[in-house]
């Protein structure tokens, strides 16, 4: 949610024209709260305390865009390279719950812009409603304003044709708090709240309150129940006969465009947001919000130290030097303190974005002085000290970390929740630890920390304000979920997988109460996929296009060039509800009454009437029991032939395996063998087993209720399926891993001693140390050249992430990723599972002297010694022997998720 992530202005503003040129819109507005380039600019407000339960209406008639009023100022034309340029100002309520018509009043700035050479359309300039700035957005008086958006004009651009009436598209910009750049070129963008020249709250400018309680009640003002009053202020005075507006919310700016639907969907035509999908819960979710961060970011670190394994050190040697320095720190050029914690900061925006990676490897490189002289001390660099402050940026924006955790409460405080929650995963966390055991130094990600008010320089006049501000209960509400559940409004997101700022779980759970809602999901992109430039600029296009196509209900845009997969396609779910489809779904619920032994069908009768009651109205629903071992592949198959909607494995990891081996048959999928296909069948699932491993990929939890409830959102995408062949024998799939040599064989014996639970797997792995011998191997990777692999201890190929009852044993892996993960662990002994099995399970054992790891394609494995007898299985399924390949699969089933 940071600047890193706003869009280039130009390339984004040239798809949105393309695409509203060849569909007849006529004019756009993107409104940006900072700076705009139209005359739009609306602002999250940081102002007096209003404490809103609800976005007012508006009355009132649109004025001419030339026009001007009390109001309403208009300023004259002017130009930039490309583009055409005029301001606007409005003078708006500081407090909007006091009526439109309130003092005292702030004024917001705007900037109207006119592409001239962007196929022959007219782009009118984004708003910005970022109190505190005065830049290219509105200006607002002490307020911080971010950019809302910019008009585009699907009509020849013609001098002296500025004036045409045309629609408008409103884009809320990503933050809070961070500002984009002035238009000097068409390459410019707008501000975002609070900076630039929408009345910025800077460090100087915030050092006019004399109290921190000022201060407080001030900035509580600055949040989406705010930018979305503004919005539509401007919106009766802006647009034609007041008409209604589409919008684009990038980020945080997704969260307002929610708001907007929340309280105030009489003013949108069309709804679209790209990586911004918020949490709605009651209360303040920032909890849940960062319990899932900090799960990402793991995942993230885990990443980057596999792209730039040199780093590892590095950064090692970095905290060691800055733990052993008198007050555990360094001093910062600005007059903060770099301490091993704040280093971690980096991951902010290093960990989440498209170049973030090489972005901080560079950093690094950078990391210490030259020794000019002999024997002279080590020491960190200026450079790097500078590029540190730089990276974050508070020094120009202290508001984003004054009012981050803020956006997440409705009527409850926050708490410092990052903070909290980080005290549940200080064992991955410690960086001073981590240094000295030689383990990965993990970075954090989007949090913000009490203690950043004491270290960096800029924030420490507001630590007091910080401290209200985190435990203020008496928060605004800031959606709606009655509303959004009968919306009516056209809606389309676009939500990435891999997104470290708005979670993929939680973002989902959300759309789930969006009524009407169409997703694009996608891990194709980061956090900064509408900003990526250069050899993804064509992707970027097909972000907006994609999300715009929805929203107009033409379908999903597939690029058909050699730049693209084509298995990249987003799945917009073919049913959401009731309030999407006239036709009810069939879907098929295979158990096994006896997974679990026997708890499985146990749980199953219990859920049946919930089941029912949830899902009669929308769909027709076929409960199949197993008789028997394979039973499951065969309903499947002919679920399918009959056109289901979806095939629901009920139980654990043995029965999902059967039923992914269902959706093939002789070497094919079912469904290209069925002559009169008419619809998709997907994949569900509802963990009730032993080990239940593949849902842990996922963060599933074996909670029936909460899995009934995605079946019921039908939300699916497109997930990998591992195929596993050999001489003379049947293809065999797996979704989630296969494994070879000594955990196959643990599996084996595992699967006698189910009715201890996942206690099993111990017993098991104990049982197959018996006589194991470690097996020099031959391997081939990707159909490359065959190579000797010695002493092999066990070799797993993970689609998925977890195995043996909740060990992270392909932690890299990926089930969208259209790649397998390969990890070999190599002359183990009994006492090295024995004293690292705690590694194998938390995903940290990559960095374990013997264990490698890489991604493939495809992987051949052979036995050198040609004895025979090596086991191997996958999910749980003991599939025979060496030798065999294993390959992906890429896309290969849909998923409802």
């Amino acid at each position: 949610m940071l600047l890193v992530h706003a869009p280039p202005w130009t390339p984004l503003l040239k798809t949105l024209l393309h695409h509203n040129h060849n569909h007849h819109f006529s004019r756009p507005f993107f409104f940006s709260l900072s700076n705009f380039t139209k005359p739009f600019s609306i602002a999250t407000r940081f102002f007096s305390h209003s404490r809103r339960s609800s976005i007012l209406p508006m009355n009132g008639q649109g004025l001419p865009a030339s026009g001007s009023s009390p109001e309403h100022f208009t300023g004259d034309w002017y130009s930039v390279p490309e583009l055409r340029l005029r301001k606007h100002r409005f003078t708006v309520p500081l407090d909007h719950s006091r009526g439109p018509h309130s003092s005292p009043k702030i004024t917001v700035f705007a900037r109207e812009v006119v592409a001239e050479h962007i196929i022959e359309a007219k782009v009118i300039m984004f708003l910005s409603r970022k109190r505190g700035e005065t830049y290219s957005g509105f200006q607002l008086r002490n307020w911080m304003v971010q950019p809302l958006g910019f008009i585009l004009t699907g009509k020849p651009w013609v001098v002296g044709k500025e004036e045409q009436k045309l629609p408008y598209l409103l884009y809320l910009q990503g933050g809070p708090g961070f500002e984009c750049r002035q238009p000097t070129e068409s390459s410019g963008w707008v501000q975002k709240r609070g900076t630039g020249l929408s009345t910025p709250l800077t460090v100087s400018s915030m050092s006019q309150f004399e109290s921190a309680d000022e201060l407080a009640d001030f900035l509580e003002h600055f949040r989406a129940d705010n930018i979305v009053n503004d919005a539509e202020f401007i919106r009766v005075r802006l647009v034609p006969d007041a008409g209604p507006w589409t919008i684009l919310g990038q980020s945080y700016g997704g969260f307002c465009a929610v708001t907007y639907l929340s309280f105030a969907p009489q003013g949108l035509k069309q709804a679209l947001i790209t990586g911004g999908i918020p949490p709605i819960g009651g209360g303040c979710p920032a909890d849940s919000v960062y319990k899932a961060c900090f799960e990402q970011a793991i995942h993230q670190n885990e990443k980057y130290y596999k792209r730039f394994p040199q780093d590892i050190k590095i950064v090692q040697e970095i905290v060691n030097y800055l733990a052993e320095k008198e007050g555990g720190g360094v001093a910062l050029p600005s007059g903060g303190f770099l301490t091993p914690r704040g280093l971690q900061t980096l991951g902010l925006s290093g960990l989440g974005s498209s170049s973030g990676f090489e972005s901080m490897h560079y950093l690094f490189e950078r990391a210490w002085d030259p020794t000019l002289v002999p024997a002279a001390p080590k020491r960190i660099s200026y450079n790097f000290l500078s590029s540190f402050e730089k990276w974050l940026a508070f020094d120009t924006n202290p508001l984003y970390a004054l009012m981050h955790e803020s956006i997440y409460c409705q009527g409850s405080a926050s708490k410092w929740s990052a903070n909290s929650i980080r005290t549940e995963v200080e064992d991955k966390f410690d960086a001073i630890r981590a240094a000295k055991e030689g383990l990965p130094v993990y970075f954090t990600g989007e949090m913000i920390f009490p203690w950043m008010f004491d270290e960096i320089h800029a924030l420490k006049p507001f630590k007091d304000a910080a401290h209200i501000l985190a435990e203020k209960k008496d928060w605004p509400p800031l959606y709606d979920v009655q509303v959004l559940n009968n919306n009516k409004v056209p809606v389309a997101a676009a939500v990435y997988y891999e997104d470290l700022y708005v979670n993929f779980k939680l973002a989902m759970e959300t759309a789930s109460q969006i009524a009407g809602i169409r997703l694009w999901i996608t891990n194709e992109f980061m956090h900064s996929g509408l900003r990526d430039d250069g050899s993804k600029r064509k992707l970027r296009a097909i972000v907006v296009t994609n999300i715009m196509m929805m929203a107009l209900g033409s379908g999903i845009y597939v690029a058909h060039t050699a730049a693209f997969r084509s298995e990249l396609q987003p799945m917009a779910p073919d049913h959401i509800g009731s309030s999407t489809s006239s036709r009810q779904r069939d879907l098929v619920f295979i158990v096994n009454p006896l997974g679990a032994n026997g708890r499985t069908g146990k749980e199953w009768r219990k859920l049946v009437p919930y089941l029912r009651s949830r899902l009669d109205k929308d769909c027709n629903i076929c409960e199949s029991i197993t008789s028997g071992p394979c039973h499951a592949i065969d309903i499947t198959r002919e679920a399918i032939r009959e056109g289901a909607d979806a095939v629901i494995a009920v139980g654990g990891d043995g029965t999902l395996h059967e039923v992914v081996n269902g959706f093939f048959w002789a070497g094919k999928p079912v469904v290209s063998q069925v002559k009169e296909f008419t619809r998709s069948t997907a994949l569900g699932l509802i963990p009730l087993g032993t080990g239940s491993d593949f849902a842990r990929t996922f963060g599933w939890k074996n909670d029936p209720h909460e899995a009934i409830e995605r079946v019921a959102r039908g939300l699916r995408s497109s997930i990998d399926v591992g195929v596993i062949t050999g001489e003379g024998c049947d293809h065999h799939y797996f979704i989630n891993v296969a494994d070879i040599n000594l955990s196959a064989k643990a599996g084996f014996y595992a699967s006698r001693y189910k009715r201890f639970g996942n206690l099993c797997y111990i017993i098991g792995a104990l049982q197959a140390f018996i006589g194991h011998q470690n097996q020099d191997l031959r391997i081939r990777f990707n159909d490359g050249p065959w190579e000797t692999c010695p002493q092999v201890t066990a070799l797993c190929v993970g689609n998925a992430k977890y195995f043996g009852g909740g060990m992270k044993i392909t932690p890299n892996a990926d089930p969208f990723s259209r790649n397998l993960e390969v990890v070999i662990l190599q002359n183990f002994k009994w006492y090295d599972f024995v004293l690292k099995l705690h590694r194998l399970y938390s995903g940290t054992h990559l960095s374990v002297k013997n264990v490698s790891d890489r991604s493939v394609h495809s992987i051949e494995v052979e036995d050198i010694s040609g004895k025979g007898g090596i086991y191997i299985q996958s999910d749980g399924e003991h599939l025979g022997f060496l030798p065999k390949k294993i390959s992906i699969l890429p896309a290969a089933i849909q998923m409802i998720l």
